[in-house]
């Protein structure tokens, strides 16, 4: 089971409406979020969830626990999308 590491929060932004309006956007940011999420459902068995927690643990070990369930799947979906083909297909054919 998780425990819950309790951090404090950051100072809130502070900002004019206008100043958002008129800054110009990080080109990176734009290349990370590029668009609305929208909800998928998944079906997980057993041990799938087990890993999911088991990440999550991993990352509250590592002190990086502002990492959601949903970040932890972009994050394996980033890293397959970096793998080469004959690590994919390795994966692919234990599933």
């Amino acid at each position: 089971m998780t425990t819950k590491i309790k951090t404090p929060l950051q100072p809130p932004i502070h900002i004019t409406k206008e100043e958002f309006i008129n800054s110009n956007t990080n080109q990176d940011n734009l290349l990370i979020d590029k668009g609305r999420s929208q909800a998928v459902t998944f079906t997980f068995n057993e041990q799938d969830i087990k890993t999911l927690e088991q990440e999550i643990d991993r990352a509250i070990k590592l002190g990086k626990r502002n990492k959601s369930k949903s970040a932890i799947i972009r994050m394996a979906l980033r890293a397959l999308q970096e793998s080469s083909d004959e690590e994919y297909l390795s994966l692919y054919s234990r599933f």
